[in-house]
């Protein structure tokens, strides 16, 4: 292929729009409680992207601001865009956002089970995007693998592009191409899955690993340097 084919190609790569696109938000909950201080991510159409964090990183605010899931908990994005396919989509109600779903009872069924009804009922619909929170959390490493498995099978197979909140670092970065780190509000890193899971700040505060080896809970509990972009 020439040089001039392939600068074509790569021009047309950098100019194309995502299909989801946060841009810079702020989100606020009863008017004075700061929780998202400027966030931006992006998910290509098709993609799985990670958003990672730990406990009260702002991942789910981030996941309820990009709904419109706010307002039931006196929250609203006060500044900043959100785009879905082409259109700004952060004033609009959820019923605007999704199609209409059957009405159907789940029952007394176990926390994995729970987990792929939510999937399903998403399905219904024939969504573009699917946004998961925390899919991983209670269940038990097997169902795990499962149900990350069947999030790669839609999106091989039937194109659905994610976004994943989740806490399980490791799983996450093993099924998502990109994946950004939420601390405290803010976007402190991102990067495609590969570089992040090989990142050593990555490795030793969010994976457990240092110089080699996962660190133990004493070890965890103990640890007292400042992580990089805090200093």
């Amino acid at each position: 292929m020439s040089s001039a084919a392939t600068a074509t190609i790569d021009a047309t790569a950098a100019t194309e729009k995502p299909f989801l696109s946060v841009n810079n938000i702020e989100v606020i909950y009863n008017r004075v409680i700061l929780v998202l201080k400027g966030v931006s991510l992006d998910v290509p159409n098709g993609g799985i992207v990670a958003l990672l964090g730990a406990n009260g990183a702002g991942k789910t605010t981030t996941l309820k601001a990009i709904s419109n899931l706010l307002h039931a908990e006196r929250g609203e994005v006060t500044k900043g865009a959100i785009m879905f396919d082409g259109a700004e989509v952060h004033n609009r109600s959820p019923n605007d956002l999704v199609a209409e779903r059957k009405n159907a009872q789940a029952g007394y069924t176990s926390g994995g089970e729970q987990q792929m009804c939510a999937v399903g009922r998403a399905l219904m619909s024939r969504p573009k995007m699917i946004l998961l929170d925390e899919p991983s959390m209670g269940l038990a490493p097997q169902i795990v693998e499962e149900i990350f498995e069947i999030v790669k099978d839609l999106n091989e197979k039937e194109g659905v592009s994610f976004l994943l909140a989740e806490q399980n670092t490791n799983m996450a970065l093993r099924f998502a191409r990109y994946g950004y780190i939420l601390e405290n509000g803010r976007v402190v890193m991102d990067g495609n899955a590969k570089e992040l899971s090989e990142n050593e700040d990555v490795k030793e505060f969010y994976l457990g690993i240092s110089g080699g080896r996962r660190k133990s809970f004493r070890e965890g509990k103990h640890y007292r340097r400042r992580k990089r972009w805090l200093a």
